[in-house]
């Protein structure tokens, strides 16, 4: 473990190469979190490429991970922030509070705000970060699909 600005990063192996992680998630290549942090993959673009201003990490708590979904619950405080990263797979979220999501593409910022129950999907490989632009701590649960022939085989 070492620590960027004080917090604690994870050098981890995720579906697309290294990366620096804060927290615990697997499958995710992490770009940056906060200023002086760089991934091991792309150390250059890292370095000149930045996205929200790292206040605080969310905090993901891994419900269920096997081989055919991964259930994720993000906790964030006001100002929070997943950090830059792209999933492997196609997603859902479900949000379990109302608030506003603050989501950075690379080449654009844009504030969403849901409400608790609203939901949305994403295809798998979009790089993005994820800020809690509300002024109170927000949640939602983040489910990828590693094989959608496998849920269907649970029918």
């Amino acid at each position: 473990m070492i620590t960027v600005n004080r917090l604690p990063l994870a050098v981890t192996r995720g579906g697309r190469g290294y990366g620096i992680c804060v927290g615990y998630a697997p499958g995710r290549t992490r770009r940056e979190f906060c200023p002086g942090a760089y991934s091991a993959a792309d150390p250059q673009r890292s370095k000149t490429f930045m996205a929200f201003k790292c206040t605080e990490p969310a905090v993901p708590t891994v419900q269920q991970d096997d081989t055919r979904v991964r259930i994720t619950r993000w906790d964030f405080a006001p100002g929070a922030v997943t950090g830059w990263h792209k999933h492997g797979w196609p997603y859902f979220v479900v949000m379990l509070t109302d608030g506003i999501l603050k989501i950075d593409s690379g080449t654009a910022e844009s504030e969403v705000p849901l409400s608790a129950g609203q939901s949305y999907m994403r295809p798998a490989g979009v790089e993005h970060d994820v800020m809690n632009g509300s002024a109170h701590p927000i949640a939602f649960v983040e489910i990828e699909i590693k094989r959608p022939d496998a849920l269907v085989q649970l029918a």
